[in-house]
């Protein structure tokens, strides 16, 4: 039974909720992507700012400077997992066609992952 409080059909609904579902995880998708660009850009934003310290000061941040390898390398083992992680994504909502989706309400949601 419909509420007062919607005044859209609930079909309309479902279609609308499961289209911002779907926006929603094309988002998370191109962060997992940008991951490794984004922090390899971080981090060489901070190299560069070091390189324009005075060489004293460059000297004592000697173990920082190791630091930033080490966080650079991370990064590089995160992306090979992150690439993991979405190799499939393509294809996550596949089985989901809009005439479906009306009649069997098949949803997928980031709790769903957890399980």
């Amino acid at each position: 039974m419909e509420t007062m409080s919607n005044p859209y059909p609930k079909k309309m609904h479902d279609t609308y909720e499961d289209e911002e579902e779907r926006k929603h995880f094309q988002r998370i998708v191109s962060a997992f992507k940008y991951y490794k660009n984004h922090s390899l850009l971080r981090v060489k934003k901070t190299e560069s700012y070091l390189l324009s310290l005075p060489a004293h000061h460059q000297k004592l941040l000697s173990k920082y400077r190791e630091h930033l390898q080490e966080v650079k390398r991370c990064i590089e083992n995160n992306d090979e997992i992150i690439k993991l992680i979405i190799k499939d994504v393509a294809h996550i909502f596949e089985n989901v066609s809009p005439a479906t989706a009306q009649t069997e309400s098949v949803r997928f949601t980031w709790s769903d992952c957890r399980r």
